[in-house]
């Protein structure tokens, strides 16, 4: 699951504040264009509700990456990760496959935090700290993501 906010989303919170958002970076031409770029791992970033009232007025800049090992909503996560980066070529490579190879190429290198489970096997402790939802609703075939243009 890539959670990452909508274009809606950001557009209410720019009704609210009056201000442009620049911290979100997701590529037009990706989305849009590419026939094979993963939108079926989309997910919609939501604050929780006791955070509204504080975070309402700003985008977040924290991207995450819920990983498992199938593709149901009810398996557990094996790891969150969790960065500020950009949705870009830059901040997380780019790929090239070949008959020969299939490689990844990076020419940065971006913070971000990879959590694992407790010894429970959960990650509550984590789900608990974060301002949004980690299980948050499917992007809809209508959704887009935020693109800055």
């Amino acid at each position: 699951k890539l959670i990452y906010p909508t274009q809606d989303y950001v557009d209410k919170i720019k009704e609210k504040n009056k201000r442009e958002v620049n911290c979100l970076k997701m590529n037009e031409k990706k989305w849009v264009n590419n026939p094979e770029y993963p939108k079926e791992m989309f997910y919609k970033f939501d604050v929780l509700d006791q955070y509204k009232l504080d975070h309402d007025l700003n985008p977040h800049h924290t991207k995450a990456i819920v990983i498992t090992d199938g593709e149901s909503d009810d398996i557990k996560p094996i790891c969150i990760y969790i960065g500020s980066h950009n949705m870009s070529a830059g901040a997380w490579g780019t790929r090239t496959v070949t008959q020969e190879s299939d490689d990844v190429q990076m020419t940065n290198y971006e913070f971000g935090v990879v959590f694992f489970p407790d010894e429970d096997g959960t990650l509550d402790r984590v789900y608990n700290s974060f301002m949004h939802s980690c299980t948050p609703e499917k992007y809809s075939e209508d959704d887009m993501p935020y693109i800055i243009q």
